[in-house]
């Protein structure tokens, strides 16, 4: 079973952005490390702090179960 958490690294440490139970004693772990910049409006790059980004994943809505997209995407390389 797969478990899809979203999480903030920061100085070393991973904060998970909600309180969640996984249910698991013990399980392998796959971090996945995004870094999000955004352009400014003199050409440089900041990047977003914890509230832009807690912010636009409320906005996200999923049209389709995360699982059986993530075995449809798989099944196209078959």
């Amino acid at each position: 079973m797969y478990k899809t958490i979203e999480a903030i690294y920061e100085n070393g440490k991973i904060k998970p952005l909600y309180n969640e139970q996984l249910g698991l004693k013990r399980g392998k772990v796959l971090i996945t490390i995004l870094e999000v910049f955004e352009q400014t409006d003199d050409g440089s790059e900041a990047s977003f702090t914890e509230d832009d980004i807690t912010r636009l994943s409320k906005s996200i809505t999923l049209n389709e179960d995360p699982l059986e997209y993530q075995k449809r995407m798989r099944n196209e390389w078959e």
